[in-house]
């Protein structure tokens, strides 16, 4: 778009043009859309139409959504249906069924050019023709409403719209084909209002071949980015035409027809003029418009591609791009350097990937020029890669200056090479401008585009997995490619050995990319054994050992040492970590093992001539048995010895934990009357040396003696036969015995010898 503004330096012109951003968002198919606001295509998700061909977008001059429309429904930018806006004459069936153009010198009006497409039944035609509603953008709070709808221009005309500047810059050329005629309908819109059309009756008559009555309505017809030509297609007729334009007048002239294949839909002009490209069923077509004659340009068509679906539209963006419909696919193909002869076109099928969303036939429908009036292009890098930037269409300069908004770069914010490149280091939206000198005049043109950061990634910290034999390392993010450290291009990788692994992720949309690192070490589990649970001899202690190196140790009481030594039952736990951090635990139950323990009992004394039964029992079986000073052998742990005389018995066990030594004595005694004597004889013989009273071994008695005077010579409470009549002489001596276990007493003499 030509000058806004005049300024005076010195003694030169300085000429000041803005970018336009009319054409930076594009809905179409069912519920795609692209945005190029950030300078590469980006797909969008809240389109809402679904239309089988024909779309017009508009967006303000910073690129935000206005309204769009399918010919038949208007939507703003809220993507709900506008005020007024149903029931417009296009069709969902119309190639070109809307196009959109702003009023001149209006910052709040806009015309909706709808086309509908031809029915043919009974030999009779039904067609709404050429129709325009008024959008006026300062109703319902901005977001628009109609308010002129479907007033007519021409009653019958092809499904063919589009539009072009006028020489002026100011005013737009409407364009359109009459069906069943060879006339060109040209309407120029002004700040007044629609002028009386232009009417060129030139080239070939659009109207029905054979039984296919309205076939030849059916194809695009585009406008050159400069204006200056025009082409179109006739579908059933196979027919390709180019005229010329004449931006100051609107006359179409000079035809020349291109023989096409099979059943051409799409027509785009290369930015230059010297390409022109066709879509032709499934096949993709270029032709080189600068071979020479009408014969040279038919025969310089290449076949770029051949797809198992029908190609649609083709168009050009403000990228610089061609822009190719793939029908019924989830992808657009781009065409990256449409200047360039054949191959070199560089024709990507699936260039740009709608995320789930469907292209069918149609593309949006714009006023051509705008594509011709940026003399900025920019190919954007991401952050820390380089973005390049270029002039097109002003091909006089003696020097130029850019300015890339870049105040943080220092003096590398200025260039002044034609093509210069520069390095953004954070995301956002730059305004770079342009100061192009020739012959004492300056243009300062300027250019808003959006640099993309690189996709946030991240696989994880460099980890140690213990005990495993495969880890899932996780890089997935939608609309994202991955290519690993072996080239496999999956979300995910499977790490299967210690290594450094590490992916390149790539935004499918934006095209930025970073490589993210994973350290992987697939480290061993500690092997520790304290052993089966056991025990240990009681009064003793139990050494546990971990015999691993270069590990740290923990156990139960929060000790470090390699040993522990346990003192007493109980459960015992230790952890071991290795220097990978990998842990592993064992735990061992001790009980004790006691010592042979027994009891014979006390030592006892029986009656003459009974039997005394002692029962014998071992509280442990893994023991050792030894008698001594018996005859018995016994090497049983539970029986009854029978004592039948006296005897002395002395009993070892013994086991790991040690020995045990008891001893049990039997004695014998009288057990009969109380056999009180006589006499004895206390003369130091040996024999019947005291007094000696059978039966009170097991008795409490007392004893009383007197002699012949009644004197008492011996007395004791608890006689145990132990009187020898020391200090008396021989002769006959009274005793007086009381026993209180025969609650009786017993009296008489006794006779002494010495």
């Amino acid at each position: 778009m030509k000058s806004v503004a005049v300024l005076f330096y010195f003694l030169g012109i300085t000429l000041i043009l803005n970018a336009q951003r009319q054409t930076d968002n594009w809905y179409f198919g069912e519920r795609a859309g692209i945005s190029f606001r950030t300078g590469n295509p980006i797909p969008l998700y809240d389109g809402a139409f679904e239309n089988w061909e024909g779309s017009a977008v508009i967006s303000d001059s910073l690129g935000n959504l206005l309204f769009y429309t399918n010919g038949v429904t208007v939507w703003n930018a809220a993507h709900d249906t506008m005020q007024n806006g149903d029931g417009l004459k296009g069709s969902y069936s119309s190639t070109q069924s809307a196009l959109i153009v702003p009023k001149p010198l209006s910052s709040n009006l806009y015309y909706i050019f709808t086309t509908d497409d031809i029915e043919h039944i009974n030999n009779v035609v039904y067609h709404d023709g050429l129709k325009y509603s008024i959008v006026d953008m300062n109703q319902d709070n901005g977001l628009g409403a109609i308010v002129e709808k479907n007033k007519g221009l021409r009653d019958s005309v092809s499904e063919k719209v589009t539009a072009v500047r006028h020489a002026n810059g100011r005013d737009v050329w409407v364009i359109t084909h009459e069906w069943n005629t060879d006339k060109f309908y040209t309407w120029l819109i002004t700040a007044e209002g629609i002028k009386p059309p232009v009417i060129s009756a030139v080239g070939t008559a659009h109207n029905h071949v054979e039984e296919y009555f309205f076939i030849n309505n059916i194809g695009y017809m585009k406008a050159s980015p400069d204006g200056s030509k025009l082409a179109l297609i006739l579908k059933r007729a196979m027919l390709g035409e180019i005229f010329d334009f004449n931006t100051a007048t609107g006359v179409i002239s000079n035809p020349i027809t291109l023989e096409l294949e099979h059943s051409p839909y799409g027509v785009e002009f290369s930015p230059d003029l010297s390409k022109l490209y066709v879509s032709d069923n499934n096949e993709l077509y270029q032709y080189n418009l600068q071979a020479g004659t009408l014969e040279d340009i038919q025969n310089s068509a290449i076949k770029l591609y051949t797809a198992n679906h029908y190609i649609g539209a083709i168009q050009t963006a403000q990228d610089g791009k061609l822009y190719v419909a793939m029908h019924e696919q989830g992808w657009v193909g781009v065409i990256s350097q449409p200047d360039s002869l054949g191959e070199f076109c560089n024709f990507e099928p699936e260039g740009v990937f709608l995320d789930g969303r469907i292209c069918l036939l149609g593309l949006p429908n714009f006023i051509q020029t705008w594509f011709n009036s940026q003399p900025i292009r920019v190919e954007p890098g991401c952050v820390g890669e380089a973005t390049n930037f270029f002039m097109r269409n002003t091909p006089n300069s003696d020097s130029v200056q850019w300015s890339f908004d870049d105040p943080e770069s220092g003096p590398l914010n200025i260039s002044s090479q034609i093509q210069p490149s520069h390095v953004y280091s954070a995301p956002g939206a730059y305004h770079v401008e342009l100061t192009n000198w020739f012959g004492g005049v300056s243009e300062l043109f300027s250019y808003l585009f959006y640099i993309e950061g690189v996709p946030q990634t991240n696989i994880g910290n460099d980890t140690i997995l213990c005990g495993a034999t495969s880890y899932l390392i996780d890089a997935y993010n939608p609309h994202y490619s991955y290519i690993w450290q072996d080239n496999s291009t999956d979300s995910v990788f499977i790490a299967t050995e210690t290594g450094k692994y590490y992916v390149n992720v790539r935004d499918i949309y934006t095209g930025c990319s970073v490589t993210d690192t994973l350290l992987v070490k697939f480290a061993q589990i500690p092997e520790i054994n304290l052993g089966n649970d056991t025990s240990f001899c009681e009064n003793s202690t139990f050494r546990l050992v971990s015999p691993l190196e270069n590990c740290t140790f923990r156990w139960q009481d929060n000790s470090a040492d390699s040993v522990f030594i346990a003192q007493d039952i109980g459960s015992y736990f230790l952890e071991v970590k290795t220097q990978d951090n990998c842990t592993n635990t064992d735990t061992i139950h001790l009980t004790h093992k006691y010592l042979p323990r027994f009891n014979l009992g006390f030592d006892t004394i029986i009656c003459e001539n009974d039997t005394y039964t002692k029962h014998i029992e071992f509280e442990l079986s893994d023991v050792e048995i030894t008698w001594v000073h018996s005859a018995h052998q016994d090497t049983t742990f539970d029986f009854d010895y029978v004592f039948f005389e006296p005897d002395n018995v002395i009993v070892t066990t013994k086991n790991q934990c040690g020995e045990i030594t008891d001893t049990l004595a039997v004695g014998t005694k009288y057990c009969g009357e109380i056999q009180i004597p006589n006499v004895f004889t206390p003369d130091g013989s040996g024999q019947n040396e005291s007094f000696y009273i059978e039966g009170i071994e097991s008795l409490t008695c007392s004893l009383f003696v007197y002699n012949r005077w009644g004197n008492l010579v011996y007395e004791s409470q608890h006689y145990t036969n132990n009187w020898t009549a020391i200090n008396c002489s021989s002769g006959v001596y009274y005793y007086v015995l009381s026993c209180s276990e025969k609650n009786m007493s017993y009296t008489g003499f006794v006779h002494v010898f010495k």
